[in-house]
């Protein structure tokens, strides 16, 4: 809440590998109205996942899996929301 500063809710998902460290939002093509919108996350523990938007705490709308031998340092997605990036 802008005025008095104070949190609405709080949601918990699982992250699969410990605290979230990176967060990217997932922009589909914009043209298409309806379209379900998702943000793309990492870990330390080199895990990626993905988390259907809005967050509401379902753990059947997040994954997470193991997408580095080691830490991963930065994340991108591209124009179209379809290939995600890391390194």
């Amino acid at each position: 809440n802008v005025t008095n500063k104070s949190c609405r809710k709080t949601a918990l998902a699982p992250t699969y590998g410990g605290p979230i460290c990176k967060m990217v939002p997932v922009c589909p093509d914009k043209d298409a109205d309806g379209e379900e919108q998702f943000m793309l996350y990492a870990t330390h523990e080199k895990v990626l996942g993905l988390v259907q938007l809005p967050l509401d705490g379902n753990p059947n709308k997040c994954m997470g899996l193991i997408a580095h031998p080691g830490q991963i340092s930065a994340i991108s997605v591209d124009y179209a929301g379809k290939y995600a990036f890391t390194c």
